[in-house]
């Protein structure tokens, strides 16, 4: 059994699809949940939770692939699904924060995206990204941390490693690109109405406000260090010059 560990926003709607789609091509048993309340061990071949919790995944020892994303990217992906495209059925919470963001300006909006993101219980049973992402520990070597940054770029380099097949059949990178999700855009292209809006990694430095990033470097330092460095050393200013 393979588990896989992930958060809102960190592409679990795509990972949840290219781990489906492994399971069927190798009669494996598949299983997701996207509640915190609910991570515990599965008799399923590959299960996938996308709102895990360190804690919880210790206690259960259900050691895998942990999937991370840089908090940054999260709070404007999250900023944008959560005023525009992203469900709100059943998730009381999130129709609270979208009366919210449309009552403030953009900058306000990320500020008060931020501060939901870093909640223990943005939902039933569920706890913020930014949230659990601060409280694991990133130095327990029972998790293989994967970017997702990198993991969706060439799926199939990556998933090889993770399946204990010696020959496991794939779907083709190509089917999983931003443009196959995205209905033919190019990272970079937004579209403000889509679940998959940009896919342009760097696109945090176009929007972020510096007290942000400098929260962020100061509260996601052993993430930043170990995945991230480009963002912890970053100085819009310096840039600049």
């Amino acid at each position: 059994m393979i588990y896989f560990h992930s958060h809102h926003k960190c592409a679990s709607r795509w990972a949840i699809r290219y781990l489906c789609e492994i399971s069927t091509l190798n009669y494996l048993d598949f299983a997701q949940d996207d509640k915190t309340e609910n991570v515990e061990r599965n008799p399923a071949h590959l299960t996938f939770f996308g709102n895990s919790d360190y804690r919880r995944a210790v206690a259960q020892e259900l050691w895998g692939i942990h999937f991370v994303r840089n908090p940054l990217n999260i709070i404007v992906s999250s900023y944008f699904s959560h005023l525009n495209t992203h469900p709100d059925t059943g998730w009381s919470a999130l129709t609270k924060q979208r009366r919210v963001l449309k009552s403030a300006s953009f900058h306000e909006g990320l500020y008060l995206t931020l501060t939901f993101l870093e909640r223990a219980d943005i939902g039933p049973g569920t706890s913020g990204p930014l949230y659990a992402l601060r409280n694991w520990n990133y130095g327990d070597e029972r998790f293989k941390t994967v970017r997702v940054e990198d993991f969706v770029i060439e799926p199939s380099r990556w998933v090889k490693d993770m399946l204990p097949l010696s020959r496991p059949h794939l779907p083709p990178d190509w089917r999983y690109t931003f443009e196959s999700f995205s209905g033919g855009r190019s990272p970079g292209e937004v579209d403000d109405r889509s679940h998959y809006r940009s896919g342009d990694p760097e696109e945090w430095k176009k929007h972020m406000p510096m007290p942000i990033v400098k929260y962020v470097q100061e509260n996601f330092t052993d993430l930043l260090a170990r995945f991230y460095p480009d963002v912890l050393s970053y100085d819009r200013n310096a840039s600049a010059v």
